[in-house]
C-alpha cells in the first residue's frame, strides 16, 4: 500500500469525495447545512499557501481522506488561530497510520508557514491526540456531549 498526501488544490476533482465524507461524518448534524453547502466551504480552502488549506491521503489515485489547516474554528476563541480539523481516513483504511500522517502534514505546513501553534477541538479522540503531543488547553461542557480544546506546539 503506497500511501501520499498531497494538496486538495493540487486534485479539485477529488472535491465531491472530501466533501460527502465531511459531510456524512458532522454536516448532516448541522442545521441548515446541505452536501452543496458543504462542497463550497471546501472549494473554498482549496489553497496551496496559506490557510484554510486541506490536504488529502491517497493510495495510489484513490483519496481516502482529507484534513485541514483552517483559520479560527471557535468563534468563543479568537485569541486561538490556526486550527486542524475535518480529519477522516475511509473506514476500510483505518488503523493503518495514515490519519497520523494527515496530521503530521498539517503540523509540517504549519511549520512552514511558520505558525507557533496549531488548535482543535474533539469530541472523542482526546486520547489518540495527547499520545502524538498535543496537550489539552480547556474541556468544555455542552448540553449534548463534552470536548476538549488541544494544542500542539509547532515552534522550537
Amino acid at each position: 500500500m503506497r500511501i501520499r498526501i498531497d494538496l486538495l488544490a493540487n486534485h479539485p476533482e477529488v472535491l465531491p469525495n472530501v466533501a460527502q465524507w465531511a459531510y456524512a461524518e458532522r454536516g448532516h448534524q448541522q442545521a441548515g447545512h446541505s452536501l452543496e453547502d458543504v462542497k463550497r466551504v471546501f472549494k473554498e480552502r482549496m489553497n496551496f499557501d496559506h490557510p484554510p488549506i486541506t490536504v488529502v491521503a491517497f493510495e495510489e489515485y484513490h483519496p481516502i481522506g482529507p484534513a485541514l489547516l483552517r483559520i479560527r474554528e471557535l468563534e468563543s476563541y479568537p485569541e486561538y488561530e490556526f486550527w486542524l480539523g475535518s480529519v477522516f481516513v475511509s473506514e476500510v483504511h483505518r488503523g493503518k497510520g495514515i490519519g497520523s500522517m494527515l496530521v503530521n502534514r498539517i503540523e509540517e505546513l504549519g511549520r512552514e508557514m511558520d505558525l507557533e501553534e496549531i488548535y482543535l477541538h474533539t469530541r472523542r479522540n482526546e486520547d489518540w491526540y495527547f499520545n502524538r503531543d498535543w496537550e489539552i488547553v480547556e474541556h468544555l461542557s455542552h448540553q449534548e456531549y463534552q470536548s476538549v480544546i488541544m494544542r500542539k506546539k509547532l515552534a522550537a
